[in-house]
């Protein structure tokens, strides 16, 4: 079963150390990059909702 879970204290070492195979790096962001992104939005007044997918 795939779920979304919000990023947590708990999770988030795991979920930094994902990655895409090499071929696929050019089509996505790292983690930490969009994570990252989802701060600059949020203190320039954005509403962003960054999750985890979880399969299994």
């Amino acid at each position: 079963m795939i779920t979304l879970r919000k990023i947590t204290l708990e999770n988030r070492r795991a979920m930094f150390k994902l990655e895409v195979s090499e071929d696929q790096r050019h089509f996505v962001a790292s983690n930490l990059s969009s994570v990252a992104s989802c701060y600059v939005l949020v203190t320039n007044g954005g509403h962003p909702f960054p999750f985890v997918i979880y399969a299994g």
